[in-house]
C-alpha cells in the first residue's frame, strides 16, 4: 500500500508522530513527519531488511519498532525500542 494515497490512514496519525526507517542497516531516513510521507517505495522494494521506528511526544505508541526481514519472511514488532539518532 502506498501511504501517500491513503488519506484516511494519514489523517488518523497523531500530528506529533514521527516515523523513520533504515534499510539493510543503512542511514536513518524519514518516513512520516508532521503527517507528510517521504519517498520510501524504491528503498523498500530493494531492501532485504527494513527497520521502522516510531516516536510520539504525546504518549507511548503501541509499537516503537518493526523489523521486516523479506529474505526470511519474518516480521517482528517491538513494543519498546530506542529511536535512533
Amino acid at each position: 500500500m502506498d501511504l501517500t494515497k491513503n488519506l484516511t490512514l494519514l489523517s488518523s496519525i497523531p500530528a506529533d508522530a514521527v516515523l523513520g526507517y533504515r534499510v539493510d542497516n543503512g542511514a536513518l531516513k524519514p518516513l512520516i513527519y508532521d503527517r507528510k510521507v517521504y519517498p520510501y517505495i524504491s528503498d523498500f522494494k530493494k531492501a532485504k531488511v527494513i527497520n521502522i521506528y516510531q516516536k510520539l511526544d504525546s504518549g507511548k505508541p503501541v509499537m516503537e519498532k518493526m523489523t521486516i526481514d523479506k529474505s526470511n519472511g519474518i516480521l517482528r514488532m517491538y513494543r519498546l525500542s530506542v529511536f535512533p539518532e
